[in-house]
């Protein structure tokens, strides 16, 4: 395990186990926000000398030579052995050549209770979230809100650029959205966001994706919009269409004759 995996991942995989998120580590580590264990986690900054003690301090079953080496079991006393754990954390599972969502973890933001909130990512931010969808400094900057039926798991809200989900979602109608962890397991006709290198998509897939080599098609309601297809590798992120919320309100219903139907 030492020689395939880098100290980030070991502490991913250990949050995970302790059923950690970024955030409540970083509250545990006295940290104020969470950068710095995003950093970490995605291996985009490596643990000095002083942060491998905090860690440590925080958690003392913790195995140092797990931690630093991959050597051992990840606990002190030989309980929970490494190779039995998962690698990543519950956001981005590994599944070697299947659905993966880059072998990232997701960034969330979260209210003053820890409950995470609902990103709105609107038009004029999505080339830049297509880049810095995992940078707590730019998502801190995107506004956030809750619904009372998206109270549990990770949501993000994009507002939608095109009609290719016309009659149904329109233009500026936002969908809200699941963070989809498996991709293999997406039911056929998901109406999804797909995030790929500078833009996002909504379209719908006709079929999960289960190779990390496949090219996936992409699908509009739009009969006038022609399909596209992606490679699954270009793919960062996937998100499955839950709701959406409009400003249109319908027309009343017409009876025959051209008369509205009673009650209107």
């Amino acid at each position: 395990m030492s020689q395939e995996t880098q100290v980030g991942d070991r502490i991913k995989a250990f949050l995970e186990a302790h059923g950690l998120n970024a955030y409540q580590a970083s509250q545990k580590l006295g940290h104020e926000k969470p950068s710095k264990v995003y950093k970490l986690v995605n291996n985009d900054a490596k643990p000095g000398y002083d942060t491998i003690v905090e860690l440590l301090t925080a958690w003392p079953d913790l195995s140092p030579e797990w931690l630093i080496l991959g050597t051992g079991p990840m606990l002190r006393g030989g309980a929970a052995p490494a190779n039995d754990l998962p690698l990543f954390a519950a956001k981005a599972p590994v599944l070697p050549e299947r659905g993966i969502s880059g072998g990232r973890v997701v960034a969330v933001t979260v209210d003053h209770t820890g409950h995470e909130n609902i990103l709105m990512v609107p038009l004029r931010d999505q080339a830049a979230y297509a880049k810095r969808h995992d940078d707590p400094a730019f998502l801190d900057k995107l506004s956030t809100f809750r619904l009372p039926l998206f109270a549990s798991g990770t949501f993000r809200a994009f507002e939608v650029d095109g009609d290719e989900l016309h009659p149904g979602i329109r233009r500026h109608d936002v969908a809200v959205c699941s963070f989809v962890e498996r991709w293999d397991l997406l039911a056929p006709g998901s109406a999804c966001v797909v995030v790929v290198p500078g833009s996002v998509l909504v379209r719908r897939l006709p079929s999960p994706i289960t190779e990390r080599r496949q090219v996936v098609e992409l699908l509009a309601d739009n009969a006038r919009i022609a399909p596209m297809h992606v490679p699954a590798a270009d793919i960062i992120e996937l998100w499955q269409v839950r709701g959406y919320l409009t400003t249109r309100v319908p027309a009343p219903p017409v009876r025959s004759g051209g008369q509205p139907a009673d009650g209107e």
